[in-house]
């Protein structure tokens, strides 16, 4: 894939254990308890996501592709080495691969003015609880592999010395996209459901310690250049060393609790109860129905159900399960 640090020598189970006991740990969850141990629990982080790296020279910015609260993500061409075989197959004529390149902002806007709502936000430096968490997602993804969840390249650093995680260009823009132009099929909008609950239980069942996503919506499941849907943007996950998975399920609901509290009327990654429970959306409910135009022919065929694909941290592969039984 990308070179590996001299800090690679750490098994993928090792390595997620590691993790888990930085992101859990109480320096990490309340760093105003502890600034010191706080600042020694992101540089563990920055040297767990720098495992993976990728030299600066061979990265040419194309153009920008979007930003977030706190991220920005711009289109970069990376010239692979021979060796990165997963990489020159994608390869376009020049022999370079695209890739998304996430930073964290330096500036974020403020809290608002109580006396004046309607004031533009004054930009302060971003709270450095961001960028352990942004460090997080970077040591995070580095270790998942599954052909529904986006995948991770590695990190490179700026100049200045700021990460840059390097993802996988998902050319199909965001599920959330599609909802908003309903030209999709009743068979497509299934193929998207199947993939999404083929990349959640990865996320839970697969991996020795489960990962609770937190935050998944349609603006975090991104589509490939074959209409392929991946989970994206894993900056709020949870690892739940040492707990069940009625320790996932209740996390998974209280995080769809706050999100119906805070009326954006999205039911992101709940437990099934949470959801039968719940109103879904229009946008939800149109899917489900294959959207407006959910008699149009579908050209392409059947994709496999299952395309689970072995990567570090992960347990000994099951028999493939019905969509019908994978928990979202």
């Amino acid at each position: 894939m990308v070179s590996e640090s001299s800090s690679a020598g750490v098994s993928p189970m090792r390595r997620m254990s590691l993790l888990a006991s930085i992101v859990n740990s109480r320096d990490f969850r309340q760093p105003e308890n502890d600034p010191m141990s706080f600042r020694r629990a992101t540089e563990q982080l920055a040297e767990l996501g720098d495992e993976f790296s990728v030299e600066g020279a061979r990265l040419q910015h194309v153009r920008h592709l979007g930003e977030g609260a706190f991220a920005k993500v711009e289109l970069y061409k990376l010239r692979p080495k021979p060796s990165e075989s997963m990489l020159t197959g994608d390869a376009r004529q020049d022999g370079t691969v695209l890739v998304a390149v996430k930073t964290m902002k330096e500036l974020v806007p403020g809290p608002p003015d109580p006396k004046d709502p309607e004031q533009k936000p004054t930009l302060q430096p971003a709270p450095a609880s961001w960028k352990a968490e942004f460090y997080a997602e970077a040591a995070l993804l580095v270790g998942l592999r599954h052909e529904n969840v986006v995948r991770s390249l590695g990190t490179a650093k700026k100049k200045d010395g700021q990460m840059m995680l390097i993802q996988e260009f998902m050319a199909g823009g965001s599920l959330g996209d599609q909802l908003r132009r309903p030209r999709y099929s009743g068979l497509q909008s299934l193929r998207w459901m199947r993939d999404l609950a083929c990349g959640m239980e990865y996320l839970h069942t697969t991996l020795d310690i489960p990962i609770a996503h937190r935050d998944l919506k349609p603006a975090n499941v991104l589509l490939d250049k074959n209409g392929v849907a991946k989970v994206a943007d894993l900056g709020l996950f949870r690892m739940l060393a040492n707990h069940g998975r009625d320790t996932l399920a209740k996390l998974e609901s209280e995080r769809a609790s706050a999100a119906a509290a805070d009326g954006d009327g999205e039911m992101r990654d709940a437990a099934p109860g949470m959801r039968r429970l719940s109103t879904l959306s229009p946008t939800a409910e149109e899917m489900a129905d294959g959207g407006p135009d959910s008699n149009t022919s579908e050209k392409e065929g059947g994709r496999r159900a299952s395309r689970r694909v072995e990567g570090p941290g992960e347990r000994r592969a099951r028999s493939p399960r019905s969509p019908s039984t994978l928990p979202l």
